[in-house]
């Protein structure tokens, strides 16, 4: 094994509260409702009705085709959906308000998430981060991992889903991680990830070895069998050390 990839949040962060993530939800569906209203003959229940839609669009192209709009995208559709064309900054300045949700989390490194990484680092393993992206962009996620997190320039590879089009499980993503880390045998990754359907088998389908890291967000099921198991990042080293791959 020469690699080890990564999801973020919930493995290397910590997770963010459920009323944080309403908080932010409705803050940002304001925002934009305040910024269109300026400009437009629009009603609250306009908006919402055309918020609905743009995400019930999203999200069955989630599920049913790993398919990421992206932010661009989300913008046009919910413009689409209020029958808008608005000026170019309009546009972007409703795309920085998404960009803005991961600044606005309140996340936090796991402590001793850095140290194992440096570790990691140290004993010749590529470090990578795969991550579904959802309301703010693979830039927003690399300024946030470098400069909010303090990660600096600890992986070598960081793959976003709205770069690539296409979330977790779609096995895409990981071979698009493969390239980045110039490694050509999936069986030489070991992804960690807390989520069994995107993460475990998601992985699993692209051929890498498999972690699992236990929290509360997520039950692994009994039928699903991940190489290994960790509650807590500083058990990593370890049991990679000691294990027969």
């Amino acid at each position: 094994m020469s690699a080890i990839t990564f999801d973020m949040i919930g493995v290397l962060t910590s997770i963010p509260q459920p009323e944080v993530l309403l908080f932010e939800k409705e803050r940002r569906e304001y925002r934009i409702f305040e910024l269109l209203v300026e400009k437009y003959d629009i009603t609250r229940p306009q908006f919402d009705k055309a918020v609905e839609s743009t995400f019930s669009t999203i999200e069955f192209e989630r599920e049913n085709r790993c398919f990421d709009y992206g932010i661009a995208r989300i913008t046009h559709l919910l413009l689409t959906n209020l029958s808008l064309v608005p000026e170019y900054a309009t546009r972007i300045m409703i795309e920085q308000l998404f960009n803005d949700s991961i600044f606005n989390l309140q996340l936090a490194p796991r402590e001793g998430s850095y140290a194992v990484l440096e570790h990691l680092k140290r004993e010749g393993f590529k470090l990578g981060l795969i991550v579904n992206t959802l309301f703010s962009s693979g830039d927003a996620f690399r300024e946030f991992v470098i400069i909010n997190l303090g990660f600096q320039s600890i992986f070598d590879s960081m793959v976003f889903s709205n770069e690539i089009g296409f979330l977790k499980p779609h096995s895409l993503i990981f071979d698009a991680s493969m390239r980045e880390l110039s490694i050509d045998n999936p069986q030489e990754i070991l992804h960690i990830g807390d989520n069994p359907k995107t993460d475990i088998i998601g992985a699993k389908e692209a051929n890498l070895k498999t972690g699992f890291f236990q929290n509360r967000r997520h039950r692994l099921p009994d039928s699903l069998k991940p190489n290994l198991e960790i509650c807590d990042l500083i058990e990593l080293p370890d049991l990679i050390s000691h294990f027969d791959w």
